[in-house]
């Protein structure tokens, strides 16, 4: 494991000791540990959702050029297959 020495600010230092002194975490080590894996998690589901955004404009632009559409005559068709559901 490597030996690392960091800076916080003294909000930072304060939430450390709080939460080592509430025994959530065992040392400061361990909290720093577990909010560089919550933050590597937070990293991969953006990078996962980027992806997925990449692969849904290509989709789109895959499907064919675009088709206009009236918003009322859609909103009328909505509504009717609304209403024949209830």
């Amino acid at each position: 494991m490597k030996k690392l020495t960091i800076s916080v600010t003294e909000h930072q230092a304060s939430l450390l000791e709080e939460a080592v002194a509430e025994g959530k975490f065992v040392s400061d080590s361990e909290m720093i540990a577990a909010a560089l894996k919550l933050w590597e998690k937070r990293e991969a589901a953006k990078a996962e959702e980027i992806e997925w955004l990449k692969r849904d404009y290509q989709a789109g632009l895959d499907s064919g050029p675009p088709v206009e559409i009236d918003f009322d005559d859609l909103l009328a068709e909505l509504n009717a297959k609304y209403e024949k559901r209830a």
